[in-house]
C-alpha cells in the first residue's frame, strides 16, 4: 500500500502485517501498479518520479527511477514492457521499463491529469 509520507508498505493480501517498508522517495506515494507477471511493482510520487521495484528479490530492490514529470504523479499502468503516467503536471508520458526512457509526451490538457485508461496493447499510444 502507499502512504502519505515517502514509505511503501508491502504485504500478504489476507495478512494486516507489515513484510516491508521501503524510504526511497523523497516524498509521498499516491499510485502503484504490479506488473502482468508480478515480478515488477511501480510507485508513482510526490516527488515527480516514478520508480520501478523487483519484487523477486528480497529485500524488493530499486530498479530504476523514472525521471521527466514536473509535477506529482496521479496514475500509472503497466503493460509488457510499458509503463503510462498521468502527473499534475498536465501530461501524459509513455515510458520504455527496460531502459527507463520516456517513448512519448502527451501534452494539451488545461488541468492536472487524474487517470488514465487504455485498451489494447498500448501498440498505437
Amino acid at each position: 500500500m502507499g502512504s502519505a509520507g515517502s514509505k511503501r508498505r508491502t504485504g500478504g493480501r489476507d495478512q494486516d502485517w507489515l513484510i516491508q517498508t521501503l524510504d526511497d522517495h523523497e516524498s509521498g506515494i499516491n499510485c502503484m501498479a504490479l506488473s502482468n507477471d508480478s515480478t515488477v511493482l511501480a510507485t508513482g510520487s510526490d516527488d515527480h518520479t516514478i520508480r520501478l521495484w523487483s519484487t523477486k528479490t528480497t529485500p524488493i530492490e530499486c530498479l530504476s527511477i523514472l525521471s521527466g514529470h514536473t509535477d506529482y504523479i496521479t496514475h500509472i499502468i503497466m503493460y509488457t514492457h510499458y509503463l503510462i503516467s498521468a502527473s499534475a503536471d498536465q501530461t501524459i508520458r509513455k515510458w520504455d521499463m527496460m531502459n527507463g526512457q520516456c517513448m512519448l509526451v502527451c501534452t494539451g490538457h488545461t488541468s492536472l491529469v487524474n487517470r488514465i485508461i487504455c485498451i489494447g496493447n498500448f501498440e498505437y499510444f
